[in-house]
């Protein structure tokens, strides 16, 4: 396991993927509710994220390079569905 040194939270990985996931979304969840980008309390998905702009960002510095290059991917893999 590697650690980092920036604030954002770690994927960690412990073999089984479902757990890794689910840890690594509740910590990112719980790091955006306390920077005020995310507000639980609110009606939907969509206004619960303040500031998704930043925590989109966060997410992308928190993966690892192989994981970015991933999440590249699939978003050139999204759009492309969206145009045709």
């Amino acid at each position: 396991m590697v650690t980092s040194n920036t604030p954002f939270p770690c994927f960690k990985t412990t073999g089984d993927d479902k757990h890794d996931i689910d840890i690594y979304t509740e910590d990112l969840r719980d790091y955006c509710v306390m920077q005020n980008w995310y507000e639980s309390l609110k009606d939907t998905e969509a206004q619960r994220w303040t500031k998704p702009d930043k925590a989109i960002a966060c997410l992308r510095a928190s993966l690892t390079p192989a994981a970015r290059a991933i999440y590249k991917y699939s978003l050139r893999l999204r759009i492309r569905r969206i145009l045709t």
